[in-house]
């Protein structure tokens, strides 16, 4: 089981108005959830034919995992799938699952 965690302090970014911005933020913020749940799965080492379930508190990242990859993103799209070929490398099965921010209490207490 692997829970991950993101924290970003962006209060400069929270005050601009334009939506490119708010945009490329939320582009970051998920990148850097794919990002977590990549180095949470190397931490398992050379482990081979595991299933491993990761759990997200962000929607869109367990969506572009779920489906290998997205559109909207290719710094996303690279992401989730260069995880996939981890995988696929070492035999290993992934599910992910959505646990909202606010139940997500055990990947704040790490």
């Amino acid at each position: 089981m692997l829970h991950t965690m993101v924290r970003v302090q962006s209060w400069a970014l929270k005050k601009q108005e334009a939506q490119g911005v708010r945009l490329n933020q939320r582009i970051t913020l998920i990148a850097l959830e794919l990002m977590a749940a990549f180095f949470g799965l190397k931490a398992f080492g050379s482990r081979k034919s595991v299933h491993i379930y990761i759990y997200l508190d962000n929607i869109t990242t367990v969506n572009y995992l779920n489906s290998i990859g997205g559109t909207h993103s290719i710094k996303c799209n690279s992401a989730a799938k260069n995880i996939w070929q981890f995988c696929i490398e070492r035999e290993i099965w992934i599910s992910t699952a959505l646990i909202p921010g606010k139940n997500n209490t055990w990947a704040d207490r790490v």
